[in-house]
């Protein structure tokens, strides 16, 4: 995606140099080069800077936000190809031809003439990558926290050893899967990013709390931390993935770079309205953040169009702020609403101070989603979850690392 960047600034170095000039115009946009016979000429340079640098950038960084590219690999590099051979043809007719070769017998240039094997070649690969299977999407990641000191990850359930209602990648423990089968897939997700879930992955037990726990010392109990009850841990220790458990509820990602802390949030309706995202933020605060400093990462959900709730919950959720009717959309039954706990989150962490460009969402609805993701709502109306408690819904794993 980035080679477009590099041929806009060859071609403004073109028509800086004056070289690689336009055919004779007598339109407005001509331009008299020096060393040339003194006629008006196209400045090709230009056109091409435009197309094959500006228009190519923004069109692949637009195709790769699709997931039904960005899991088919090859398919961006061949999209360049093709599309600069494209537009070589198409500019290549206000180009002056190479003095030394000229038009070829055929009426093409020589640019013109190599740039149809590269189309043809281009159209057949993307042609046989789109037959082929995507690849498993083991995860998706924030581009607003990831960064040389920063690891992301919201897992799918696409990577496990988990069977049944389990597959692939259950990641909690108390449900009824084998707990060997859940240990082994936490070792095969954090594996990805070069770390040992027996020793370098931090979770607790979540049971929609406010509570949030820190860990500032290389030396901790991961049993204690795992049995400890709460729904955050906020980190500054190297090479430790702080994670939280979710199928439905929003796994919060916090980031402040300048003091080193990270975190990991589990956002439920209940946690956020007993303000954990408040404790959090506070507790950032104390380490040394400042609200301008915190990014934050949304991840995938039940997204409103999937959160049915009855007039009770939204009363409920109303009458803690007014201003929370907004997440509410009504529906064509009687009481009936569809809920926006994402924007929830959002509406929380704006009343702490924390800037809207500071927070990244990504837009996975876990109700929909079902090969990649679990879902609590989507497996209750199943029935795969008639061996686990309502308390034991979370089973795909969210971390943020700091990279040593």
């Amino acid at each position: 995606q980035a080679v477009p960047i590099g041929l806009f600034f060859g071609r403004i170095a073109n028509f800086v140099n004056a070289e690689l000039y336009g055919r004779i115009t007598t339109s407005a946009i001509g331009i008299i080069f020096p060393h040339t016979n003194g006629l008006p000429r196209h400045p090709s340079q230009l056109y091409e800077a435009l197309c094959e640098g500006i228009i190519l950038f923004f069109t692949l960084m637009f195709l790769g936000k699709s997931k039904n590219i960005k899991n088919r690999y090859g398919i961006l590099s061949f999209t360049f190809l093709g599309l600069y051979g494209f537009f070589r043809i198409a500019i290549e007719n206000f180009r002056e031809p190479d003095a030394q070769i000229g038009f070829l017998s055929t009426g093409l240039t020589m640019g013109q003439t190599l740039s149809v094997p590269m189309i043809l070649f281009a159209t057949a690969y993307i042609a046989y990558l789109y037959k082929k299977p995507q690849e498993k999407e083991i995860f998706t990641s924030s581009p607003l926290l990831e960064s040389e000191k920063i690891t992301t990850r919201f897992f799918t359930r696409t990577l496990g050893v988990s069977n049944g209602v389990f597959a692939n990648a259950n990641c909690k423990f108390e449900t009824s899967d084998n707990k060997e089968n859940v240990m082994q897939n936490r070792k095969l997700l954090l594996a990805t990013i070069g770390l040992d879930a027996n020793t370098q992955l931090a979770t607790v037990n979540q049971q929609h709390t406010n509570n949030v726990i820190t860990i500032t010392t290389p030396n901790f109990n991961t049993t204690e931390i795992l049995n400890a009850i709460a729904d955050g841990i906020i980190t500054n220790q190297p090479n430790l993935a702080v994670g939280i458990i979710t199928a439905d509820c929003v796994p919060l990602l916090i980031s402040d770079e300048t003091t080193g802390f990270v975190g990991a949030i589990h956002c439920g309706w209940q946690g956020i309205y007993k303000d954990i995202i408040n404790t959090a933020i506070k507790t950032m605060i104390s380490l040394g953040s400042t609200t301008k400093n915190i990014k934050i990462a949304l991840g995938p959900c039940l997204k409103q169009q999937s959160y049915e709730v009855d007039k009770d919950f939204a009363d409920k959720i109303i009458a803690q702020n007014p201003t929370f009717s907004k997440l509410f959309k009504p529906t064509k039954q009687p009481q009936k609403y569809l809920f926006n706990c994402t924007q929830y989150c959002i509406e929380k962490l704006k009343i702490e101070g924390i800037k809207p460009k500071n927070i990244d969402v990504l837009n996975f609805d876990t109700y929909t989603e079902s090969k990649l993701f679990f879902s609590y709502r989507r497996s209750v109306q199943t029935g795969d979850y008639e061996n686990d408690t309502p308390t034991n819904e979370g089973r795909q794993l969210s971390i943020i690392a700091i990279k040593k």
